[in-house]
């Protein structure tokens, strides 16, 4: 893992290791509701690539084999926490080839140890630990905030960033 104080460097490794590895690159649009607001487009954060207000990239590209890091809590009593390192070893899509899930081996045996259990079925398949991670729902604040405005939206996105390389 490379570490760097800047995401540009981050982002220009982590897009450069995941063209070398072998397969399909898999891309997943977030998916961005407004409540009155028809076609809102939520502001992205250059540097990061992610929503804003949110840990969540705007577009997650990854493949196969790619080094992970979960940006948000998902299950803190099973260790599924922001910052917790794994790879991607499978995904489940439904019959119209969108993404369902995206199957996880965490380098932390104790990292979704119980929801793994659950889902014997996919160490089997694979081979090793494997947590399926589906998409969270996140409602971050839009607009001027410091003109109090309040309004939200609602963001549908994996929580997951490459972890090739990451910032300090």
């Amino acid at each position: 893992m490379y570490i760097f104080a800047r995401n540009l460097k981050v982002n220009e490794l982590n897009s450069e290791m995941t063209s070398k590895l072998e397969g399909p690159l898999f891309t997943v649009e977030a998916t961005v509701r407004h409540k009155t607001l028809k076609n809102y487009k939520p502001f992205v954060v250059p540097q990061t690539g992610c929503i804003r207000n949110t840990n969540l990239l705007k577009t997650l590209d990854f493949k196969i084999n790619s080094k992970i890091f979960l940006s948000y809590n998902i299950n803190t009593n099973d260790s599924l926490v922001n910052g917790s390192f794994g790879r991607i070893v499978g995904v489940k899509e439904d019959a119209g080839g969108n993404l369902l899930e995206v199957h996880i081996n965490f380098f932390n045996e104790d990292s979704g140890k119980e929801t793994a259990r659950v889902h014997q079925d996919l160490k089997d398949k694979y081979g090793v630990t494997t947590v399926p991670i589906k998409r969270l729902e996140a409602e971050p604040r839009i607009g001027a905030q410091n003109l109090g405005v309040k309004s939200t939206c609602t963001v549908y996105q994996f929580p997951l960033r490459l972890a090739h390389a990451v910032t300090i």
